[in-house]
């Protein structure tokens, strides 16, 4: 028994090397922090699949070095790629800033107030003008009336908008559609209930296409808020004051390698 246990290290000190800044196993000269000659076998995994921290996949180049690659940007034919993100979320208290969808260059998300917003991701490092179409489709209930006062007639509206970012605001948040304040006569003070003119109430719909101006990536994304529990459908009023309801932010990126 004493010779195992002597002979032991002897043997691993034979396979485990350092070199370079890094660790090898049975290879002398590592390029990486841990550099493995030889198979690796994992026997314990944790399922992951409903993890929204977990987003990555483990790829591997063609020398076997090893590095994460986003779930959503895997392609769907050699020409054309497409990158996806989603999130849908319920809420009782308005919408989630940290809740955000990632897609391309910018982050999307639904604030505490409803409000619809999206940022960039990287820094432009001059002054970007980002241009985007939205239809929205309208369904909004009167704050004074009931069900049969529905001030939407369901048809898309479209518009064109543009939002400058520069090196010091491209990681704040804007607006991305600011209702009109008209829909604000004879109702409640919004600022009382933590809202404004740009908030979404439960079955507004945006829809925007974004064709970016640096590389011609196209996007498409949705923006929702939907009633999602019966108790929500006392549509007399609480449609309008209630922050309860599904929020459901996809986009889509579409390019070329």
């Amino acid at each position: 028994m004493k010779k195992i246990k002597y002979i032991f290290p002897i043997v691993l000190l034979q396979t485990i090397l350092f070199g370079q800044g890094g660790v090898g196993i049975n290879t002398e000269t590592p390029e990486r922090s841990l550099d493995v000659n030889g198979n690796l076998r994992i026997t314990s995994f944790q399922d992951k699949t409903e993890d929204e921290n977990f987003k990555n996949i483990i790829i591997a180049n063609s020398t076997g070095n090893i590095d994460k690659q986003s779930k959503s940007s895997i392609f769907q034919t050699p020409e054309q790629q497409v990158e996806t993100d989603r999130i849908i979320y319920y809420s009782s208290i308005g919408g989630d800033s940290n809740k955000e969808v990632k897609c391309g260059k910018y982050s999307f998300i639904i604030d505490e107030n409803n409000i619809a917003k999206f940022k960039l991701l990287i820094n432009p490092e001059k002054n970007t003008e980002i241009q985007y179409g939205l239809r929205r489709l309208e369904r909004r209930v009167k704050l004074t009336g009931g069900h049969s006062a529905n001030t939407g007639n369901g048809e898309y509206y479209y518009s064109n908008f543009k939002k400058i970012f520069t090196p010091d605001n491209w990681d704040v948040y804007q607006t991305i559609f600011n209702y009109s304040s008209s829909y604000n006569n004879n109702t409640p003070d919004y600022s009382t209930n933590n809202r404004g003119p740009a908030h979404m109430i439960n079955n507004d719909f945006l829809k925007l296409h974004i064709v970016d101006p640096t590389n011609g990536d196209f996007y498409k994304i949705h923006i929702t808020r939907i009633v999602n529990q019966d108790s929500d459908n006392n549509l007399t009023t609480q449609i309008n004051l209630k922050n309860s309801g599904l929020r459901v932010i996809t986009c889509e990126r579409y390019y070329k390698q």
